[in-house]
């Protein structure tokens, strides 16, 4: 009987143990990824390739001769003469963490002395806002709070939260969201970590009920004054050895400001990545 109920919790488990122990002889690791090996041994290198990054997290070497090795066939041919070793994982780090894009301030920049600055950051990101743009702004502040509140209590599997700011209506069910949510954190192994990547529309409470181009849309007795916006959120379930996210999930999230003045989800969608 397998030990894991999907080839994603099987990868993650030994990536873990990769990371902890920093060398894996081959044939041991192959024998940890049966589930993965199912599908072929290029199913199985590709899953190397994919979460070495190109090699730069980990490598795959000759044992005798340190050479590195780049080619399934020679790695499978004789597994027991090859063995997975991490050695300078920095620079994988330093290539995953380049998401988010971040551009320099030219007008915030100030030399503090020889290769030492003070500098603005500018993260390249855009916002739909719908109504009074200053307004809009504080929305967009208020929903990532709101946002980054909701997914610990979702850490903390405290659904009763989740429940008291569902607007149910039609599939948009308590039971449906937490049946999602669950499924996927047990289906990658365990959620350890989220972020709030931003709102990508806000609707202000001055202006914001006009009527625009791929508008979210409202269940049936909600009013058009109500909507907020619609906010990406990624759940992470593996991590690098200094926390850089490798495998995740994102929630897509609409939101309004129900009659009680409390922020309520009118539609969520899973997003597996």
């Amino acid at each position: 009987m397998d030990q894991y109920d999907n080839y994603i919790q099987e990868q993650k488990s030994f990536l873990n143990k990769l990371f902890r122990e920093k060398k894996i002889e081959f044939s041991e690791a192959i024998g940890l990824l049966g589930q993965t090996l199912k599908e072929g041994q290029d199913a199985c290198w590709t899953c190397f390739q994919t979460y070495s990054h190109g090699f730069e997290l980990f490598v795959i070497r000759n044992k005798e001769t340190g050479k590195w090795v780049g080619k399934a066939k020679e790695a499978f041919a004789h597994p027991e003469n090859h063995v997975i070793v991490v050695e300078d994982w920095e620079e994988g780090e330093l290539e995953l963490s380049q998401k988010y894009d971040w551009l320099l301030d030219q007008q915030n920049k100030y030399e503090l002395g020889p290769d030492w600055h003070n500098q603005g950051l500018l993260r390249h990101s855009l916002v739909q806002i719908v109504g009074d743009l200053d307004q809009g702004l504080q929305v967009y502040e208020h929903l990532i709070h709101f946002s980054e509140w909701l997914c610990t209590k979702l850490m903390q599997r405290d659904f009763d939260f989740v429940k008291n700011r569902l607007y149910e209506h039609g599939a948009n069910t308590w039971v449906n969201f937490i049946d999602e949510y669950t499924r996927l954190d047990k289906k990658l192994g365990g959620f350890e970590t989220f972020s709030v990547e931003g709102a990508s529309a806000v609707y202000s409470p001055e202006g914001g009920d006009q009527k625009i181009e791929d508008e979210i849309k409202l269940p049936k007795g909600v009013e058009r004054n109500q909507r907020r916006g619609s906010v990406s959120i990624h759940f992470y379930s593996l991590l690098t050895p200094n926390g850089v996210p490798m495998i995740n999930t994102e929630l897509q999230i609409d939101l309004i400001r129900d009659v009680d003045q409390l922020l309520k989800i009118t539609a969520y969608r899973f997003i597996e990545t």
